[in-house]
């Protein structure tokens, strides 16, 4: 009877080490070494590195349908990257030194550090990336498909672009971005992305990119969840350019951005920023010391921001939008502004020692820019209390607004000039019944305005 050499790869559950496939950790190439360990790791298997090496990486290194753990990684080419293909793929516990390398530059439209490329149920637990370029390496990249990714306890801090979807393969340079090895992808690059307890940004301000950017102009992906992130700062030397923001979809439809504290972040689209997305929920972050800190372009539907503290700005252009339970403390720019708009609610918002900025001196503002109106804006049941003796503007309108409604709303310590300001603006735009102090009262007559467009008191 003959007897047959049992293997590794033949073993349910196999440990693989890369040095038994040759990986020496010296500083040459383990390229090739650690590609044979994983070739030879079965389906539920898990390839490792031995502790104390840093292994060296100038070629492409695909990972699929297995997990690579405890393994620490230093690019030395620009041909250097991991590939997380299949189903269940995992990567855990690494650290990866880009070492100043700029994947994009790659024949391949493989951008990432990290690549997933045709993966479901993609897991990367407590994996570090670090040293990257600051204006054009990526952490990990998606422009195939992935679907029902986790991200999970990493640090990206270092890494150029933290997070980057994108399907935009319609302009320059992004034409070639869906190709990869030389077949081009159409359709949905996927649905489900939950971001939770990671860190991003830089708080040397080093980072150049945004920390967290889902952008899928052409199919939409659906389903991402930011959640209990960090993020320090992103540089860019201009603020109100494109790039260094915080977290930011576009185009995306489902979005939950919650319990996150973003600081530092310079760039005019925003810390947190959502351009012409769906059914989003932004609640419970801290944003701090940013320059703007909600931001957005186009229009979105069924928008919620509520339980958030704020120590900037928020700007918001959305439709059918709810801004409630957020707290404004300490705001040097816009607090709020609204830029073609319909159907939005601000209620039960708090505004306390405020301070305004060269940059503007309205609490709240309003603009119509290219759309044909602002319509249908109600606000009630805030609180305003100024501590500071600024004399800003509680409101204040450019462009065509209509049907503007006011309730409920408590002021204290505001001047005389504030409240008349703000109460014209309301009679302007058709206020139905507010309740405003007089001479410095906390609460005061009712002002109702019917079919008189100039308003009475009663």
């Amino acid at each position: 009877m003959s007897l047959t050499k049992v293997t590794n790869s033949m073993i349910s559950g196999a440990v693989i080490n890369v040095d038994d496939y040759g990986a020496l950790g010296n500083g040459s190439d383990d390229s090739a070494a650690i590609n044979a360990a994983l070739a030879a790791c079965p389906t539920d298997g898990t390839v490792v590195g031995s502790n104390g090496k840093t292994y060296s990486i100038a070629q492409q290194v695909t990972i699929t349908s297995c997990t690579l753990s405890n393994i620490n990684f230093r690019f030395i080419a620009n041909n250097g990257y991991l590939v997380l293909t299949g189903n269940k793929t995992q990567l855990r516990n690494c650290i990866i030194t880009i070492n100043g390398y700029s994947h994009v530059s790659s024949s391949n439209s493989l951008w990432g550090a990290i690549n997933l490329h045709l993966t479901t149920g993609a897991i990367l637990d407590n994996v570090v990336i670090t040293d990257g370029k600051l204006t054009d390496s990526v952490g990990v990249f998606c422009a195939t498909k992935a679907s029902q990714t986790r991200i999970v306890n990493c640090n990206f801090g270092y890494s150029g672009f933290g997070i980057w979807f994108n399907d935009n393969n319609t302009s320059v340079p992004y034409t070639n971005i869906r190709t990869v090895n030389g077949t081009t992808y159409t359709g949905t690059i996927g649905q489900g992305l939950t971001v939770i307890n990671c860190a991003m940004g830089a708080t040397d301000k080093t980072a150049n990119g945004d920390a967290i950017e889902i952008n899928t102009p052409i199919n939409r992906f659906t389903d991402v969840q930011i959640i209990g992130n960090t993020c320090y700062a992103t540089k860019n030397e201009t603020a109100g350019a494109s790039n260094g923001i915080g977290f930011s979809c576009a185009e995306v439809d489902g979005v939950v951005m919650s319990n996150n504290y973003v600081s530092n972040v310079v760039a005019g689209a925003g810390a947190l920023h959502v351009e012409n997305c769906t059914i989003v929920s932004i609640t419970g972050n801290v944003l701090k010391d940013n320059f703007v800190a909600i931001g957005a372009g186009n229009r979105g539907a069924n928008t919620s921001i509520t339980g958030n503290t704020f120590t900037n700005n928020v700007t918001a252009p959305f439709n059918g939008l709810i801004i409630s339970s957020n707290n404004f403390y300490l705001s040097n720019g816009y607090s709020i502004t609204l830029t073609d708009v319909v159907n939005v609610q601000l209620s039960n918002n708090i505004w306390r020692n405020v301070t305004a900025a060269s940059v503007g001196n309205q609490l709240i503002q309003v603009i119509q820019s290219d759309q044909t109106e602002v319509n249908f804006v109600i606000i009630k049941d805030n609180i305003f209390n100024e501590d500071n003796s600024q004399d800003y503007s509680i409101l204040t309108t450019t462009g065509t607004v209509r049907n503007m409604f006011s309730s409920g709303n408590v002021f204290s310590n505001l001047s005389n000039s504030q409240m008349q300001n703000y109460i014209k603006l309301i009679q302007v735009h058709g206020l139905t019944q507010d309740f405003l102090p007089i001479n410095g009262a906390t609460n005061g007559m009712a002002i109702t305005v019917n079919y008189d467009p100039n308003g009475y008191f009663t």
